[in-house]
């Protein structure tokens, strides 16, 4: 028995012990154990070890409202909203868990947004203690708060249960919900789903309190408001903070008699809301007992001056030349400031291995770090800051051999950068250190794990502090003996020790015996001049050693100058030799192509040969890039090396020998301005041609056919146009405006103003007056684009019409057909009635400031309104139909989050009847139309995009109510056509194809154009493109149509749905976005077979886009097909007893149509086994023999399970 607690970390503390024996002779009768109670042992309980005592930590306020917003969501599970709920009662109730538990539950009464109850025993009230919670919270708006949903939800449980008397809080639970019959949930269960939930597992944001979660117990849910209250000092009386954590007053037996003893705390909860609500927040306590931080929150320690680091490197170089400093060896500021502190004082403890970083890998963490709090922008509440230096994760399955070399060579480097050991004596320990660790044992003995060698090297260190210990004394007087030596020179070996004696060593051969050749006795100028009559003889400086200990930095700020006419250097490249990787007597491989910086297991010096090696061959790399960047130049500018750059003649000849099987025997003399003839031309009549544009039937993209039968509609306005442009040079403009990415528009209302009178004059010459109205909710002149549409005799002539009155769903009222695209079959699927869904799916859920602004964004714009009645007053005030769709927020890398309203889900989709199907172009249609025909010039290409496309249509105010959503209880209509409709795409496909046709005969000549739902893309010959795109523009700024200029681009390679087009070269090429994403899906699936339909499907939509081009790889798609339909087989158990009953439930193909009792088997489930034996008919199941004694297990596939697995053929 260890008594004294401060020598023996791992033993109990002596009173608890001395208690326990005591107890153990009181209840057992131990005679022997009478000393217990003698004076001496006595001494112990009285005697005070000072020690920190451990408390829980209280909760960040940031977890408490985490949690709270999660119980008010809608798709919040019962596991979460009991669990939630109880720690959120905890926190507010500051109970301990053993009072939740001795909660009574028939006793509950929760009246005017308060809950009380009684605590039947407490650990400071055995007679039972009082509680109340108020219920509003942080977050609740009205009767709908947190608690009243877990009541409610609880309340069910209980009625489920059937159980008349439940005198605990917290049920013992599972992923489907409580256990039933229910019991009380244990201690360690509970504490693993508070450290679980500290996390916010529903949310796809970082755990911002991943390494703190173990420091949080059960206890600190009641420590949170009591931590709170002496924050707010005067504003919160020390009655109110008693009544709060439930102690009594000594000094008062009021309570005793008080009719109500509650008040007090459902104030001190108040004033907390009310404060928090108010901008205050409650600052995080220290973790008192806990581990002390390891890192101060400033980076350099007060022994450490602003610019030791940068004096300390300097330092290292001149004593350790041959050692590489980069940011990938060089040790964090962290961990230098650390070893820097401890050497200072002469106090060293063990530096862990996760804070053992480079200075690169410091910066990648604390770099891709997200913020340590998210922001609750519903409440403003700001960002929590912790203390968390950067750190990697050590532990046996994600390091290896090479990362700890990693750990320990950078903590060798940060300690001979303060000059605590030498570099080698500490790369000697390294190399025996790794040495152990990777040796190889005999029989069945393992190699340490990771976990273990941290831990020896922490024991090692250890010993070596103890030793730097007790050298603290003995520095001084041994100081002394060699005060007459200069401080800091090496101490030369004078004797070693060998067999037991001394040798002393021959100073002779080592001192004054060797005669070396003076500095100055060496020229340092030479006659290096070079017979060529183009330079001027020179005198070049001695040539400098690269791995010279002298400083390199003159020689490169000489080379970095335009005045070397040739640089030449001549590093060691022996240590680089693969000859030395052969198996003969020949000299020990230092490196291998694997293993380019060392072999591993390296004795200290061979890596110190290495790193000369490298360092040399980086320093002669570096200097020769200096002079060939800088060059010298003659009086033109020009590289003076062109008037020696002669080929020799067998050269030459070789060369030519090589390259003569690519060229043909034509004995034409080519000229390079010439090439364009070279190139094959397109013919008017060669295949392929291309046919969708995705302007209609009547629009084809290829106009430089010979065959054309469209007139010339607009030939005047565009000659007037094109003259105007020409002159004033606004091709010139637009160019420099697409290469700044600048979002205004390129031109002003000054610029426009001539080309607005030219099109009035073109439309009054045509018969039409120009009417430049728009119509309320959308910018479009829809007046002027009818007017050209009628000039042009456009065959979609329903199509304006309804866009100015306002377009039809095709659910009550039919929609128009436009006659351009092919007819749509109607399914004969009985489509599902409308219905009216009052929550959102999660993406708009979990970030409801960003839903709240992207709402009132469109509010705004006036797309949207909020309807100021009811569900019941909008299905009166909209006869058509009321649809009450489920609001989503898409996410992408590529653009910024946008409102979808899935109009499925209420039935809508399903009831519009759409006419037709519009068609869009792919990638293949692009490459079907290059080259133009009959072009031998530079091809460019011009891309536009319409911005919230969709949203520029008008609904009709008949059937605005069939487009709804609510957010938090209101109604929101749109009146325009929102993103997620069927009949949004058709309506713009039609506005969009009218577009398209337009811009094919502004343009006229030849060229090629597309429209892929939005994205317009044309190209033609280099010269005329520009101007075509200034026409285009322009039509566009005139007419009001919402073009975003941000992403217009204009060039020969052009990305454009998926792919970058490359238009002077004729190839098209995958994006490497893509390529790492289907990498990603592709390891991710080998890494784990068994996956989800989700992830499968993602691997086959992204394969099946790619391989569009490439038919033939699509023959290796049908292996994921396979795995895509084979769904896994699930067992399920049923009670022996309803086994002869088993055929009511199946249909003649062994299908569940019904679902079992007692069962979790679904309902169109297939049984394909029982107890390992195969069936297929309900025959087969009246033929087996089973034994009804015990549970009977069936194999069945579930077809709506999303688990998938791969098979072998598959990876």
């Amino acid at each position: 028995m260890s008594l004294l607690r401060s020598t023996s970390h791992g033993s109990s503390s002596c009173s608890s012990v001395i208690k326990a024996l005591r107890w153990l002779l009181k209840s057992a009768e131990v005679g022997c154990l009478q000393v217990v109670h003698s004076v001496l042992i006595g001494t112990f309980l009285n005697q005070k070890v000072p020690r920190d005592r451990k408390q829980a930590p209280p909760l960040p306020l940031w977890a408490l409202v985490q949690w709270e917003r999660r119980v008010l969501m809608s798709n919040c599970t019962v596991l979460e909203i009991i669990l939630l709920g109880t720690f959120l009662l905890m926190a507010w109730g500051s109970l301990r868990f053993s009072d939740a538990q001795r909660l009574d539950l028939q006793k509950i009464i929760y009246h005017d947004g308060t809950m009380r109850g009684v605590i039947w025993r407490s650990k400071t009230a055995v007679s039972g203690m009082p509680l109340a919670v108020a219920a509003e919270g942080f977050l609740s708006k009205g009767s709908h708060n947190w608690l009243w949903k877990f009541l409610t939800v609880l309340d069910t449980v209980l009625a489920k249960s059937g159980l008349s008397d439940v005198d605990f809080l917290l049920p013992l639970m599972d992923e489907d919900g409580p256990v039933y019959p229910l019991q009380p949930m244990d201690y360690a269960t509970a504490l693993f789903y508070l450290r679980k939930f500290l996390g916010c597992p529903w949310s796809q944001r970082p755990d911002p309190l991943q390494h703190l979660k173990l420091n949080f117990t059960l206890h600190s849910l009641k420590a949170t408001l009591l931590s709170w209250g002496p924050q707010l000092h005067e504003k919160v009386t020390p009655e109110q903070r008693l009544s709060q954590g439930h102690h009594s007053d000594p000094n008062s037996s009021l309570d005793t008699y008080s009719r109500d003893v509650v008040w007090t705390s459902l104030t001190y909860q108040r004033k907390m809301i009310q404060e928090v609500q108010g901008g205050w927040r409650p600052a995080i306590a220290q973790h008192r007992g806990g581990m002390v931080i390891f890192y101060s929150s400033v980076g350099i320690p007060k022994g450490l001056p602003p610019h030791g680091i940068s004096a300390m490197k300097q330092k290292f170089m001149a004593n350790y030349p041959s050692e590489l400093i980069h940011a990938d060896l060089f040790p964090s500021t962290r961990l230098v400031s650390l070893v820097h502190d401890q050497l200072s004082k002469k106090v060293w403890k063990w530096v862990p291995w996760k804070y053992r970083l480079s200075l690169t890998r410091s910066e990648e963490i604390s770099s891709n770090r997200a913020q340590k709090m998210p922001k609750i922008d519903h409440l403003g509440l700001h960002s929590l800051l912790f203390d968390d230096p950067p750190s990697i994760d050590v532990s046996n399955n994600a390091m290896g051999v090479n990362s700890i070399r990693n750990m320990l060579e950078v903590h060798d480097r940060a300690i001979a950068l303060c000059q605590g050991a030498h570099l080698a004596n500490l790369k000697a320990y390294t190399h025996k250190f790794l040495g152990f660790l990777t040796a190889k044992y005999d029989g069945d003995l393992r190699n340490p794990s990771v976990l273990e060698a941290q831990h020896a090297d922490q024991k090692i260190w250890t010993v070596i502090a103890e030793l730097m210990e007790r050298g603290k004394g003995q520095g001084k007087s041994k100081g002394k003996r060699n005060s007459g030596k200069s401080k800091g020179k090496v101490q030369w070996l004078t004797e070693i020790q060998r067999d037991g004696g001394f040798k002393q060593l021959c100073m002779r051969y080592q001192v004054d015996s060797v005669e070396t050749l003076p500095v100055h006795d060496v020229d340092p100028v030479q006659d290096f001049a070079p017979p060529i009559d183009s330079f001027t003889p020179g005198r070049l400086p001695q040539p400098e050693q690269a791995n010279a200990e002298t400083d390199i930095t003159a020689t490169i700020h000489a080379t970095a100058e335009p005045l070397v006419g040739y640089g030449a250097a001549s590093p060691s490249c022996c240590e680089y030799s693969r000859l030395k990787l052969r198996d003969d007597d020949g000299p020990k491989a230092l490196r291998s192509p694997e293993h380019l910086s060392g072999l591993p297991n390296l004795t200290p010096w061979e890596l110190q040969r290495v790193q000369e090696s490298f360092m040399m061959l980086s320093r002669c790399v570096e200097v020769l890039t200096l002079v060939f960047q800088a060059g010298l130049r003659d009086d033109s500018g020009a590289f003076a090396s062109r008037a020696t750059a002669q080929y020799p003649q067998k050269l030459a000849q070789l060369f030519a020998n090589l390259v003569a099987p690519l060229l043909d025997t034509s004995a034409l003399d080519l000229q390079w301005s010439s090439l364009d003839a070279l190139m094959p031309t397109k013919h008017l009549s060669d295949y392929p041609f291309a046919q969708i544009d995705g302007g209609g039937a009547f629009s084809h993209p290829d106009w430089s056919q010979d065959n054309r039968q469209e007139h010339d509609w607009f030939k005047t306005l565009r000659t007037s146009w094109m003259n105007r442009i020409i002159s004033e040079r606004l091709d010139k403009i637009l160019l420099a405006h697409v290469a700044s990415g600048n979002p205004s528009p390129p031109f002003s209302m000054e610029i426009l103003t001539p080309f607005k009178d030219d099109l009035e004059k073109f439309l009054e010459a045509q018969g039409h007056p120009p009417d430049w109205s728009v119509r309320q909710h959308q910018p479009i002149h829809l007046h002027i684009l009818h007017s050209l549409q009628k000039i042009m005799h456009d065959v979609d002539f329903t199509l304006l019409p309804s866009l100015l009155e306002g377009v039809r769903t095709g659910f009550s009222t039919a929609i128009p057909p436009s006659g351009i695209f092919p007819p749509k079959e109607r399914a004969d699927i009985e489509p599902d009635p409308l219905s009216a869904h009052l929550s959102n799916w999660q993406s708009a859920e979990e970030d409801l400031p960003l839903t709240r602004e992207l709402v009132q964004e469109e509010i705004d714009k006036g797309w949207v309104f909020a309807y100021k009645g009811s569900l019941e007053e909008a299905q009166q005030e909209y006869p058509a139909g009321v649809a009450i769709g489920k609001l989503g927020v898409a996410r992408s890398d590529s653009r910024a989050p946008r409102l979808v309203v899935d109009s499925s889900v209420c039935g809508l989709n399903g009831r519009c009847i759409i006419p037709e199907r519009s068609a869009l172009p792919t990638a293949k249609e692009v490459l079907r139309s290059y080259p133009l025909r009959q072009c031998q010039r530079n091809l460019m290409g011009f891309s536009l995009d319409v911005k919230a496309a969709h949203k520029r249509i008008v609904l009709h105010p008949d059937e605005c109510g069939l487009v709804g959503f609510s957010l938090e209880g209101q109604l929101f209509f749109y009146r325009v056509t929102p993103f997620g409709a069927v009949f949004s795409a058709f309506w713009w496909a039609r506005l969009g194809g009218l577009l398209l046709r337009i811009f094919h005969h502004l343009i006229w000549l030849s060229h090629a154009g597309f429209l892929y739902v939005d994205d317009f893309l044309f190209f033609m010959e280099a010269n005329m493109m520009p101007l075509s795109a200034t026409l285009l523009c322009i039509f566009c700024q005139l007419l009001e149509i919402p073009i975003s200029w941000k992403k217009t681009a204009m060039h020969s390679s052009i990305d454009y749905i998926g792919w970058k087009f490359n238009f002077n070269a004729g190839i098209v090429t995958i994006p490497i976005e893509k390529i790492l994403k289907l990498r990603g899906y592709i390891e991710h699936l080998v890494s784990q077979p068994r996956t989800t339909r989700k992830s499968l499907e993602k691997l086959i939509g992204l394969a099946m886009w790619i391989t569009q081009l490439f038919p033939l790889m699509r023959i290796w798609i049908h292996y994921w097909y396979h795995d895509l339909y084979t769904i896994p087989a699930t067992h399920f158990s049923i009670d022996a007893g309803t086994w002869p009953r088993i055929h009511q439930y199946l249909t003649p193909t062994l299908t569940f149509h019904t679902a079992h009792l007692g069962s979790a088997i679904p309902i169109s489930g297939k049984l394909i086994a029982v107890r390992h034996q195969a069936v297929s008919s309900l025959a087969d199941l009246t033929s087996l023999h089973i034994k009804t004694e015990n549970r009977i297990w069936l194999r069945i596939i579930n077809p709506n399970s999303s688990k998938r697995k791969l098979r072998p053929d598959s990876l």
